[in-house]
């Protein structure tokens, strides 16, 4: 393991939908309905560029693959009275740590397109992230829609980490220190890439394939 280590550290419904247009009015706060989360816990590794886990290959605990994919609908108001919002901007739907610490590069955590004409729209490409969102820790990853994540959402059952640890958009030498402080230290959830209770050889190879990754 020692040896390993040296390596990496030398390594560095039915209802029409409003489609937006110049003249279409928009509420502020749509409204939001989850309509495919994970049903089990899970962890999904990231780098910044990219380069980690898609959410249909987010890791269960202990070992394999679970599909942790998420897909909404924006809608007017509530459901059913509210009407599905058709072409709303990715870039104003995206996830976020409720206790902000994960730290997402330019438009690292959107949605992956734009609201189909069905108001659907989610993510399953890898999320471009540092940081990391402990579950443990009592923190929630949440949908934010225009800036505000206020409309009450159930827990999702995901939790995020990522190569660059100290969330600055990089994975260098620093962040490999960071890891050999959690490999040979208490665990920390941080640096469980490959989720599974401990910090080992698995966890040193996807930091070793990282390093030198950054955002876009």
């Amino acid at each position: 393991m020692i040896a390993c280590l040296l390596v990496l550290l030398a390594a560095l419904g039915d209802a029409p939908a409003a489609a937006l247009d110049d003249t279409a009015v928009v509420p502020y706060l749509p409204w939001v309905e989850v309509v495919r989360a994970p049903a089990q816990p899970a962890s999904l590794f990231c780098t910044p560029a990219g380069g980690g886990s898609s959410f249909a290959a987010a890791d269960a605990f202990g070992g394999g693959d679970v599909d942790a994919g998420l897909e909404i609908i924006l809608y007017s108001d509530q459901p059913p009275w509210g009407t599905p919002i058709a072409h709303f901007p990715a870039q104003d739907i995206w996830l976020e740590a409720s206790d902000g610490t994960l730290v997402a590069c330019h438009e690292g955590t959107v949605a992956d397109a734009n609201t189909d004409t069905d108001g659907r729209t989610g993510w399953a490409l890898p999320l471009r992230v540092g940081g990391a969102l402990d579950r443990g820790t009592g923190a929630r990853l949440l949908v934010v829609v225009n800036g505000d994540s206020g409309w009450g959402q159930d827990e999702l059952l995901l939790g995020v980490n990522s190569a660059d640890l100290d969330g600055d958009g990089q994975v260098n030498l620093t962040d490999a220190g960071l890891f050999s402080q959690d490999l040979f230290g208490a665990y920390a959830y941080r640096s469980d890439f490959v989720w599974d209770g401990v910090i080992n050889i698995s966890d040193a190879g996807r930091m070793s394939q990282a390093l030198g990754q950054r955002c876009p």
